[in-house]
């Protein structure tokens, strides 16, 4: 009876002293959960252009009379399919571009053939030029906060119509559906940028003209675009 009830004390006395070394205090689980911003593509952009032409030589530059200021806008949807988890993504959509090319020397036709004649300028002159095509790009966003985009592309498309606006002291006119137009319109892009705001660079492969005197003119344009959404 004895040995049983020193047994009992004992394991009495070990339990109490085991409990003694437990840490009951009681700790509150986190069961909050830590948000990952993960930036959306855009897909509607606004573009502002200044315009350069390449591949035209120094006499047909002189006798057309450039402007420095060569002006062009903008607007494209592209439709985003991302690719998995990853921030890359291929889209395609539709854009259109209205280029301005702005000089002062008379623009004559004969035998749907351009020349300019520098010694009869304008006061003001301009010839419009609105395409419309389909571009295809592969896009990087970056996760987080301070979100950088990136885009590499090429685009296909034709031009709409065109015209040609005269502005003299005397008289204003317009004149449509000129010939020896290039009526095909393609190159490459590219737009870099941060949130909503994109350096943008464009270059056409499709020249201008057809032939004849400004055959190889190309436009190369660099601006700013705004993503709305």
């Amino acid at each position: 009876m004895k040995k049983s009830i020193l047994i009992l004390f004992i394991v009495c006395a070990s339990i109490i002293n085991l409990s003694a070394q437990i840490d009951t205090t009681f700790v509150e689980p986190d069961l909050s959960v830590e948000p990952q911003l993960i930036s959306k593509p855009q897909m509607f952009f606004v573009s502002f252009y200044q315009n350069f032409w390449f591949d035209l030589d120094k006499s047909q530059k002189d006798s057309m009379h450039l402007n420095d200021f060569q002006p062009s806008f903008a607007i494209n949807f592209i439709y985003p399919i991302m690719l998995g988890k990853s921030p890359f993504a291929l889209a395609f959509g539709l854009g259109m571009k209205v280029d301005n090319i702005r000089f002062q020397s008379d623009l004559i036709t004969q035998d749907s053939i351009f020349y300019f004649n520098p010694q009869e300028k304008y006061k003001k002159q301009k010839l419009v030029l609105p395409n419309l095509y389909i571009p295809v790009e592969l896009s990087y966003n970056s996760k987080g906060e301070n979100t950088f985009r990136m885009a590499l592309g090429g685009y296909f498309g034709l031009k709409m119509t065109d015209h040609i606006k005269q502005i003299n002291k005397d008289f204003k006119q317009k004149i449509y559906n000129l010939d020896n137009l290039e009526k095909y319109y393609y190159g490459v892009y590219m737009r870099m940028g941060y949130k909503i705001f994109n350096l943008s660079i464009n270059y056409n492969l499709s020249s201008v003209f057809i032939s004849n005197v400004s055959h190889d003119m190309h436009t190369f344009s660099l601006g700013l675009t705004i993503a709305l959404f």
